[in-house]
């Protein structure tokens, strides 16, 4: 499906260390967000993640700053990518599980 790349071995391990994956069949959610602190890691996932997950994935991230919150949200809503990244092994929701 992708292939598995130096590029493709770094974005997972972005999702390890900062990221979540939601899969709700029953919703039709598929989900995959990774949060860092909004100035701290904006560079990271303001500038520099987008670009490689359209890369990786041909699907253009949204990016959000939850009122209230130092929070920066990059999201990426794709079947094909969650299916994907699932094939990996990587676990819908809490990955400590």
């Amino acid at each position: 499906m992708y292939a598995l790349t130096p590029l493709l071995a770094y974005e997972v391990g972005v999702h390890l260390g900062d990221g979540n994956l939601t899969f709700r069949k029953d919703w039709n959610l598929y989900r995959i967000t990774y949060a860092g602190h909004s100035k701290d890691d904006f560079e990271l996932y303001g500038k520099i993640m987008p670009k490689i997950i359209e890369k990786l994935y041909q699907v253009k991230p949204r990016i959000y700053f939850p009122k209230n919150e130092r929070t920066i949200l990059l999201v990426v809503n794709s079947k094909k990518v969650c299916e994907f990244k699932m094939e990996l092994g990587l676990p819908s929701g809490n990955k400590n599980q």
